[in-house]
């Protein structure tokens, strides 16, 4: 896993409101945003299991982060699950 420097995190940060930013970062930087990235769905789901597990709501985390429920309770399930669900879905 890559290194979360504050430049790394800031780029995180900036990347969510100006990709163009990311022209600053040297190329270390950007292979550690990536790394960050490609690892997102496995955080969100460790995230979210753990809001949940202190008491929030699906709705309740949704809303703090702007997401449908529904959204958020599909991030709650493992990742197999979610891909059996896709597979069927098509």
């Amino acid at each position: 896993m890559a290194d979360l420097t504050p430049e790394v995190i800031n780029a995180m940060v900036r990347l969510t409101s100006n990709p163009d930013q990311l022209d600053q970062l040297d190329a270390d930087q950007l292979f550690a945003v990536l790394a960050i990235a490609k690892s997102g769905r496995e955080t969100l789901h460790e995230v979210t299991v753990r809001l949940n597990a202190r008491g929030f709501t699906f709705a309740q985390i949704g809303e703090r982060v702007g997401a449908h429920e529904s959204t958020v309770s599909r991030w709650a399930k493992p990742r197999v699950a979610n891909a059996v669900e896709d597979a069927e879905e098509a």
